[in-house]
C-alpha cells in the first residue's frame, strides 16, 4: 500500500509543479506586457490610446488581488471543505421542511 501512496504523491507533485510553472509563465507574460505598455505610453508617436482600458484592467486586477490576500489573512482558506458541508446540511434541512409542508397540505 505504501507503494501506491508514493505513486499518488508523485502524481500530485507532478501536477503541482505543472500548475506552478504554468502560473509563473503566465505571470511573466503579464509582467512583460506591462513593461511594453509602459514603454508605449512614454512614446509620443503612439499616443495614449490604451491608457484607460489598461488602467481599468489593472484596478480590477488589484482589487481581486487585495480580496484574495484579505481572505487568506482572515483564514478563509483554512478549512475550505466546511462550507460544502454547511450547504449540504442546509439543503437537507430545506428538503425536510419541504417534505413536511407537503405532508400537511
Amino acid at each position: 500500500m505504501k507503494f501506491l501512496s508514493s505513486i499518488n504523491f508523485n502524481k500530485a507533485m507532478l501536477w503541482t509543479s505543472v500548475v506552478i510553472i504554468g502560473v509563473l509563465l503566465a505571470g511573466m507574460g503579464f509582467v512583460f506586457k506591462l513593461i511594453e505598455f509602459s514603454r508605449t505610453i512614454s512614446d509620443p508617436t503612439v499616443g495614449n490610446f490604451a491608457l484607460m482600458p489598461v488602467t481599468v484592467y489593472l484596478a480590477c486586477a488589484l482589487g481581486f488581488a487585495f480580496l484574495l490576500v484579505w481572505n487568506f489573512l482572515k483564514g478563509g482558506f483554512r478549512n475550505i471543505e466546511e462550507q460544502k458541508f454547511d450547504i449540504f446540511e442546509l439543503d437537507k434541512q430545506i428538503t425536510d421542511l419541504d417534505k413536511n409542508y407537503y405532508k400537511k397540505h
